[in-house]
């Protein structure tokens, strides 16, 4: 269970990273607008979206989990997850999605100012959480994302599902937290530009992972 919590954590942390989401809009806007807590309160609700899919894909995952061809085929999914998501963050262009600045985005690629009564905590949690709950495609995400897990050697059970889920929210919780401290630290010299070259660091250490995984696969077909 504990490889489980620690994997779902370090995972929700990473898939939170991309700056270019309408979620890391509305939280960089309205930390550099000051509204600390606007800005967490939609990260946490956001970040409990996310885990609600994680444990959705865990609870699917665990059932095909005694299939002998599961992992090797979580070993390809996982590789091409890696590499993939590596590349994006990596080879992100600068001039992408910098939505530091201007108005809220409304999750529809639209902008729109908070209506009075969205404007306390709980109201900001609800818009955190409806974006991201009304995607759907965060399941199949996720169920591909947690078939790393199954690569990595980790049991998943049906139990282990809420715990993940969990561990996964505070991941996204965690990157989130980590953004509104660094923006609010660091207001007078930040600039998108640092967030993208950390990102693309992680990107290749992604991309880098991602073939650790394509070598596992092919040896075991080898095998």
């Amino acid at each position: 269970m504990i490889a489980a919590i620690l994997l779902g954590f370090g995972m929700g942390f990473v898939a939170a990273i991309p700056v270019a989401g309408p979620v890391s809009a509305m939280v960089i806007e309205r930390t550099l607008d000051k509204r600390y807590a606007a800005a967490l309160a939609v990260a946490f609700g956001s970040a409990l979206a996310e885990g609600f899919y994680a444990a959705l894909a865990v609870l699917g995952v665990s059932l095909l989990a005694d299939y002998p061809w599961m992992e090797p085929a979580s070993k390809a999914v996982a590789a091409a997850i890696l590499i993939g998501v590596g590349l994006s963050f990596a080879l992100r262009k600068k001039q992408e999605h910098d939505d530091d600045e201007g108005g809220e985005d409304d999750g529809a690629g639209g902008k729109r100012k908070d209506k009075k009564q969205k404007k306390t905590p709980l109201g900001q949690f609800a818009i955190g959480f409806s974006v991201t709950i009304v995607n759907p495609t965060l399941l199949a995400t996720w169920t591909a994302a947690t078939s790393m897990v199954v690569a990595a050697g980790v049991e998943l059970r049906p139990i282990l599902g809420a715990p993940f889920g969990l561990a996964v929210a505070l991941g996204v919780s965690s990157w989130f937290s980590l953004v509104v401290y660094l923006v609010r630290r660091f207001t007078k010299s930040f600039k998108p530009s640092s967030i993208r070259r950390v990102i693309g660091w992680i990107g290749w250490g992604l991309v880098g992972l991602g073939l650790y995984f394509a070598f596992l696969f092919v040896k075991e077909l080898a095998a």
